[in-house]
Order: C-alpha cells, then structure tokens, then sequence
C-alpha cells in the first residue's frame, strides 16, 4: 500500500498548523484503518533497519561505463545515500 498527499484531506505544508488526533485519508472502502496502520509500521521498521546499514563498507566502482552493472549497483547506492542522509 502507497499512501500520497492526494489521500489525505486539506493537506497544508504549514509547520505551524496544529493537527487533531484524528487522520483522515481518502482510500478503498475494502482498505482497514488497521492495514493502514500495520503498512506504516511495517514502512517505519523497514526504515530503521536501513539506518542501522553502515554504506561506507559499501563497494564502489571507478571507471564504469553508461548502463553496466556497476553503474547501476554505484546509482543504487547513492539513492540510498541521499534517502538515509538525515539519520
């Protein structure tokens, strides 16, 4: 399950908005607020097990070429990089 922007009601990108304690999302009636809740959790573990990779023990390849393997296993590791840059 992918939740976006577009699910949840008057979504404001306002830091200083005071949000309730209830969260509204516009989704599949056959789709549970539990399974919501269980794909978040599943996502926030996921996550911390990715923080806890150290990358600098992560190989690089110097002197690939456009669309090698190498290539694609040094862009791989720098989008998981970037998403992990604010451990």
């Amino acid at each position: 399950m992918k939740l976006t922007k577009e699910m949840f009601h008057d979504w404001v990108d306002d830091d200083d908005m005071e949000f309730d304690d209830e969260l509204i999302i516009e989704h599949d009636p056959e789709i549970s607020s539990r399974s919501i809740a269980d794909s978040i959790l599943s996502n926030q573990d996921k996550l911390e097990k990715l923080h806890a990779l150290d990358l600098s023990k992560v190989i690089r390849f110097t002197g690939t070429m456009n669309g090698d393997q190498h290539e694609e296993h040094n862009d791989i590791i720098n989008i998981l990089v970037k998403i992990l840059v604010d451990k």
